[in-house]
């Protein structure tokens, strides 16, 4: 995903809100790569604090299927994600 940041850091104090769609079609570890159950599209807020500073704030909901470490049965896992 593209995003022109062009007018919101044209003027301090400036906000903007966006929702990306989660391109990713696996959660991929070291350990391996996990499907997705579920996921939410991203919300994205953008904020010029000024002095060329942009801070950006991200949340999703998702889920992943992971192999139960008993049965190896695979299990729905949620996460909220807040960054």
């Amino acid at each position: 995903m593209l995003v022109n940041l062009s007018d919101i850091l044209s003027q301090d104090g400036k906000e903007m809100q966006i929702q990306a769609t989660l391109e990713m079609d696996r959660f991929h570890t070291f350990d391996g790569d996990y499907e997705f159950a579920e996921k939410q599209p991203v919300e994205l807020h953008l904020t010029n604090q000024g002095k060329k500073q942009l801070l950006v704030e991200a949340k999703t909901d998702l889920s992943i299927w992971i192999p139960c470490a008993r049965c190896l049965d695979p299990v729905k896992t949620s996460f909220h994600i807040r960054c």
